[in-house]
């Protein structure tokens, strides 16, 4: 067992994964027919459409205040849809339309980051145009109220603490 979880347990963050297990509320969801054709990827920003519990991610061509009082949560990476061939390969463990998935409203999940190195505490942005969470206030960037940085972060990847 230690080969596979490491000695003192998981080595490195994940995108989409749950920091600490013991202390996250998931929602299922189902990815609506507007979500992009590419998929949903482990770790994206999730907003609410019209039909409840259907889900899709944010937009590029749209601006933040289309997402006022709209955001569902985080999309929950999941072990049933890894690639068994090329577990690594990025791109590939996305959720596409009509499919089931999970939805992270509360606790600590690992997300991909812009900028410099958030601070525990900080107040957390998404950016429409990469996809990506920052602590970065631009005008373009959706402010996420109810979520802040733990400060735990490994390279492109760090730890945003949802409270939904």
């Amino acid at each position: 067992m230690a080969r596979i979880l490491g000695s003192t347990g998981f080595g490195r963050l994940a995108a989409g994964y749950p920091v600490n297990i013991n202390d996250i509320d998931v929602k299922p969801f189902t990815v609506a027919g507007t979500a992009p054709v590419e998929g949903i990827a482990p770790g994206a920003l999730l907003v609410l459409t019209s039909t409840p519990n259907v889900l899709t991610t944010v937009d590029p061509v749209e601006s933040a205040s289309t997402y006022a009082n709209k955001i569902a949560g985080i999309a929950l990476a999941t072990n049933v849809k890894l690639d068994t061939v090329f577990p690594q390969s990025a791109g590939e463990v996305t959720w596409k339309r009509g499919q089931a998935g999970g939805c992270a409203v509360r606790g600590e999940i690992a997300v991909e980051f812009t900028g410099s190195a958030p601070a525990p505490g900080a107040p957390v942005y998404y950016v429409i145009a990469t996809n990506k969470f920052t602590t970065n206030s631009a005008g373009t960037n959706i402010a996420l109220a109810n979520m802040t940085f733990t400060g735990n972060t490994q390279g492109t990847l760090t730890v945003v603490d949802i409270r939904y």
